[in-house]
């Protein structure tokens, strides 16, 4: 019977012992978790102080009610966060707060580089594109089970439309610039974490995938059980496919500058003048010479070919034109004008900044004033004496008038149009908006990606205290034009559903039909 109690009582013993390690260890984790959220919270403390001070414009087409809502939402992420992945998945959300394709946050490809995605992750094995409305469609389905051009209706139960539709808002840009994005063909990388298969992998939508879809020649909704792909795998065939040529094409022109120029004569009277980027020279070589030397030749013997092809409309064709230098920018519209044109930069002097903002600064009066102009010491004096925190302009006393290097030998004097689309960006907006304020022709096809506030591609970076593999770049300067407002085509060509769902919009060749026609 003593035996029997004593058993019983070091049963309670052991039991008690036990339930206070348990309540120690989960205290401990209590702990452990409430320190890990301190220092993630100061770390985003760290991004918004750096931002909101050397950003010129923070909210950039946001209202300061936007603004906070986002800045709560994101705190709130934070506190929600149990585990160093979950707080890294949730920095993404920054991105809702920046309408700035030059404000990297986090820098695609850092978390394939860093391990955050793993080769063998197991991800949604759909490449996808959404239309306007947020509806989304497949483009390719790399398990090969759903059709091409499908509507998919929902994925574990949630509509893939409130997926596309929440995935375009925590992308680092112009709403107009991540709408073409997501329906072109790098929207289809799996490496870049702004792609639709880690928008769910980051939300721990995870396989299997239920997915329920309804193909374009069919009114019914199938049911479909998808495991899955790895990353790697995916890659692989994205790369041996759509993404080799986008590769192979970005290399010639960083590399050696090549296809950035092209002329194609239609007929007798209808040119094009292909401008895939404002670049002339291969990266090196630009560094080397210290600017764009190439641009200039290109154009010059183009511009030559054109006028001895007695072209009479000639098409202006910088759909896709991620942007490139300041220069050649001026160069380009310098054939169609001979009015002198302005255009000043604006810059946020801040501790971080001024180095960076004061280079840029002579930069921009060296492609302004060939020659020392008695100002520009005056004017960099002005700069170097202000404050960290002042806004300074680049013509406080100075016209900011721009003249070519050389005389422009082919001028232009036929009727010219400007053809873009939403993946047309930073350069590529100062020209258009130039081009149209000027009235140098007319602009045609889709508003191109951003506003015509277009920021800097100089930036100011911080690396981040905790982690650490990440840092934020913000620009320091804003060739200002006014407001944040997206520039309109004067003739607008946009896809209809059908022709965008099936890739077969093509705004050059219905502006031609257009000329052709007479109709504009």
């Amino acid at each position: 019977m003593c035996n029997q109690k004593k058993t019983n009582m070091n049963r309670k013993n052991l039991l008690l012992i036990l339930f206070f390690l348990l309540d120690v260890t989960a205290f401990s984790q209590t702990i452990r978790i409430d320190s890990l959220r301190q220092i993630w919270r100061n770390e985003v403390d760290t991004i918004f102080k750096f931002y909101t001070a050397n950003c010129i414009d923070t909210l950039r087409g946001l209202t300061a009610e936007e603004w906070r809502e986002g800045v709560n939402d994101i705190y709130e992420r934070v506190n929600n966060c149990n585990t160093k992945r979950e707080y890294q998945y949730a920095l993404r959300y920054f991105g809702a707060l920046i309408n700035d394709g030059h404000v990297e946050f986090p820098r695609n490809g850092i978390y394939n580089y860093e391990g955050i995605f793993q080769k063998t992750d197991t991800i949604f094995p759909v490449w996808v594109k959404s239309w306007h409305d947020g509806r989304v469609f497949t483009v390719r389905d790399f398990s090969e089970q759903i059709p091409v051009h499908s509507e998919i209706i929902s994925i574990n139960g949630i509509p893939a439309k409130d997926i596309a539709l929440k995935q375009r808002e925590i992308i680092p840009c112009e709403d107009r610039y991540v709408a073409a994005w997501t329906s072109s063909v790098l929207g289809g990388d799996p490496l870049y974490w702004t792609s639709f298969p880690n928008y769910l992998f980051c939300e721990k939508i995870h396989h299997p995938f239920v997915v329920e879809y309804s193909p374009t020649s069919d009114t019914v909704v199938y049911k479909i059980t998808l495991s899955g792909l790895q990353r790697n795998e995916i890659s692989r065939i994205y790369e041996k496919n759509e993404g080799k040529e986008i590769k192979e094409g970005f290399a010639l022109i960083f590399s050696l500058g090549k296809n950035t120029v092209l002329y194609n004569k239609i007929n007798d009277s209808i040119g094009t003048l292909k401008i895939t980027m404002f670049l002339g020279s291969g990266v090196f070589r630009f560094l080397l010479a210290g600017g764009d030397t190439g641009f200039s030749k290109k154009l010059s013997k183009f511009m030559k070919q054109i006028q001895n092809d007695g072209i009479k409309h000639l098409i202006i064709d910088i759909r896709d034109n991620p942007g490139g230098y300041l220069y050649d920018v001026y160069e380009l519209l310098a054939y169609f004008t001979n009015e002198k044109f302005t255009s000043p930069s604006v810059y946020k002097i801040t501790e971080r900044s001024r180095n960076i903002s004061a280079k840029m600064l002579k930069n921009e009066y060296k492609i302004f004033y060939n020659k020392k102009h008695p100002e520009v010491l005056r004017s960099m004096e002005i700069f170097n004496s202000m404050p960290n925190g002042s806004i300074f302009r680049s013509d406080t006393i100075l016209q900011m008038q721009y003249t070519t290097l050389k005389p422009i030998k082919y001028k232009y004097t036929g009727k010219v149009y400007l053809l873009t689309n939403g993946m047309s960006y930073s350069a590529s907006i100062l020209f258009t908006d130039l081009f149209k304020s000027r009235k140098l022709g007319l602009l045609a096809g889709e508003s191109p990606g951003g506003y015509s506030n277009v920021s800097s591609g100089n930036v100011v970076e911080i690396q981040l205290p905790y982690s650490k593999f990440m840092s934020l770049t913000v620009p320091v300067g804003i060739e200002t034009r006014g407001k944040n407002e997206y520039i309109e085509p004067d003739i607008p060509i946009e896809p209809t559903f059908e022709e965008w769902l099936h890739g077969k919009h093509d705004s050059l060749q219905k502006l031609i039909a257009m000329i052709l026609a007479n109709k504009i």
